[in-house]
């Protein structure tokens, strides 16, 4: 990340606090992706604090969180594009270089997890604030349906494309996993965590789902597809039927998408639930990986799968 380059929260609000039309993110993240006209002369903050921010402290590149106060959400994210400190005015990058969520994350999902944000208190149409780079990290993790949101950030040139690791995700429940080991032990470890899990309320559940099992993009429906929802490992007959149709089957990394792995034919593999857990936590040799065929050496077997 460049040294110059800071993080900051813009908000919009529809309609204002004296009752009349505000703005909306929409107008912006959902303008025609052929449009590329800068839009200019983001201003009339009246805030001295804000004004102040954008005079001394923003600058080109800076990255834009397009955050909603009405519904308290995050849309999108975008650029700025060049400021005028002199009049408190900033113009942000075209829309078709801009990320808008599939889906907006709400504040309090967000808080839901553990996550701590800050700068998102209610405020008048183009308040700025600070958005710390934490925060920013933690919103990237909770958010693994947003698959491209790592590589925008990457060519953006705020982060290097990997997926930030959750560590506030509620894994402290998960503290005494291999503390027990006498049958009464085990029974009061899952007394424990019982207790602390009940408090969790739903958001919370909902959101360390997410961060568990992302949802399919199009290339890994695609692949699938490919496969027949049928396992690639070699002889592997399991099938999962669906209640809503289909049969279920997962896809797994050859190279972890933590260590550089892509998403691409060569580095996945569609995978039973079973094998794709002996993939993941068993020992890996890769021999040989072409368009054709994947040889390895998983828990002393060597394995060659077709593609």
């Amino acid at each position: 990340m460049n040294a110059k380059q800071s993080y900051w929260i813009i908000k919009a609000r529809e309609k204002l606090e004296d009752g009349t039309k505000g703005w909306h993110w929409h107008r912006y993240l959902r303008a025609p992706v052929s449009s590329k006209k800068v839009w200019r002369d983001w201003g009339g903050i009246e805030s001295h604090i804000s004004q102040s921010l954008i005079r001394t402290e923003f600058r080109k590149g800076d990255l834009a969180l397009c955050y909603q106060v009405d519904r308290r959400e995050i849309l999108g994210f975008t650029r700025v594009a060049s400021v005028d400190g002199v009049s408190c005015k900033f113009d942000l990058e075209p829309s078709a270089s801009a990320y808008l969520l599939k889906k907006p994350l709400r504040i309090k999902e967000l808080r839901a997890t553990g996550s701590k944000p800050k700068g998102f208190t209610a405020a008048g149409r183009g308040t700025v604030a600070r958005l710390a780079a934490d925060e920013l990290k933690g919103i990237i993790a909770e958010y693994p349906e947003e698959e491209d949101l790592p590589m925008w950030f990457k060519d953006s040139g705020f982060r290097d494309g990997s997926r930030p690791d959750v560590g506030h995700l509620g894994n402290a429940e998960f503290k005494c996993e291999n503390v027990a080991s006498t049958p009464y032990q085990i029974e009061k470890t899952l007394a424990t965590l019982e207790k602390e899990l009940a408090r969790r309320n739903d958001v919370y559940v909902q959101a360390k789902v997410r961060a568990i099992i992302r949802r399919d993009g199009p290339f890994i429906r695609a692949l699938k597809k490919k496969y027949k929802h049928k396992c690639q490992y070699p002889n592997c007959k399991a099938s999962i039927p669906m209640r809503n149709g289909g049969h279920y089957c997962e896809v797994a990394h050859i190279l972890a998408a933590s260590e550089g792995g892509k998403a691409n034919r060569i580095n996945l593999l569609v995978l039973c639930p079973n094998h794709h857990k002996m993939f993941d936590y068993g020992k890996v040799t890769v021999i040989k990986n072409t368009k054709r065929v994947l040889k390895m050496k998983l828990n002393d077997k060597i394995v060659s799968v077709r593609r």
